[in-house]
């Protein structure tokens, strides 16, 4: 998703699934219960459209005056339209960022375009500072620790208290690793939908992690529920090492013998 004056985007399984199954400081385990309880990061409703848990751990649809009992009914109704089902996209979720008054469609909002927001700002010199140090400093902390508190996180405003007391990698945010992945996740769900996530993936130099993925979703076109929530396969990302830099125009080289095209290109 990148910004313009023209655009859509959605959630797929790979994006939502961190959302909703690991939004917390402790990921989900083998045999652990989901419980909506324990999800206390405001922003998980704030970014993610309004699609419930079923008891057995399945995404739906819900309008806001629907039941959970006809919001499944409506998913598998052949005779709604599938905006009547809120199928909006291939992969089933929409976001509810963008959404002042009402979700006019998915490639359309009467929200403007978040171009820079404090939050932005904030993980950007805590992430500067990170790596300036060879460990944390309390400065990190403090600027990540804005963006949680706003968010309801951390029970006495201390991430380090958060990870000591729940998380399987105690000492996490005691290291210059740790507090990079820390802060790497926190603008993928702070930043979520507003176009940063590739651009950070590619500073990062993590596209061959996170790029050369699968992209997956329900099954949509099914009528049988049975059916209709079984994952597929969208498309293939395919990302190599030439496209952490885009390729010079051919005219342009051209033009000025002098310039070299990027690697691979």
């Amino acid at each position: 998703m990148l910004a313009g004056e023209r655009g859509s985007c959605a959630g797929n399984v790979k994006v939502i699934h961190p959302f909703v199954l690991k939004w917390r400081e402790k990921d989900l385990t083998d045999g652990e219960v989901y419980n909506p309880e324990t999800v206390k990061d405001k922003r998980l409703n704030l970014s993610v459209a309004n699609y419930q848990y079923s008891p057995n751990k399945v995404l739906y649809a819900k309008g806001k005056s629907d039941t959970d009992k006809k919001a499944l009914e409506n998913d598998a109704d052949s005779k709604l339209k599938n905006k009547e089902k809120q199928n909006y996209t291939p992969a089933k979720w929409d976001i509810e960022k963008y959404v002042k008054n009402k979700l006019i469609n998915n490639d359309k909002s009467n929200v403007n375009w978040y171009f820079l927001r404090y939050a932005d700002v904030l993980l950007l010199y805590a992430e500067a500072l990170n790596e300036l140090n060879e460990t944390p400093t309390t400065d990190v902390y403090y600027y990540v620790q804005q963006v949680r508190n706003k968010a309801g996180l951390d029970e006495g405003g201390s991430l380090v208290n958060t990870w000591r007391n729940h998380s399987n990698r105690p000492d996490k945010p005691t290291t210059q690793r740790g507090m990079r992945e820390i802060i790497q996740k926190e603008r993928m769900i702070e930043l979520a939908f507003e176009g940063h996530r590739y651009h950070d993936v590619r500073r990062w130099k993590l596209g061959s992690t996170y790029l050369n993925t699968q992209i997956k979703g329900w099954s949509v076109l099914e009528q049988d529920p049975e059916y209709f929530y079984n994952v597929r396969v969208l498309f293939t990302r395919k990302f190599m090492p030439r496209d952490y830099l885009w390729p010079i125009k051919t005219n342009s080289i051209n033009r000025n013998p002098k310039l070299v095209q990027n690697p691979q290109w």
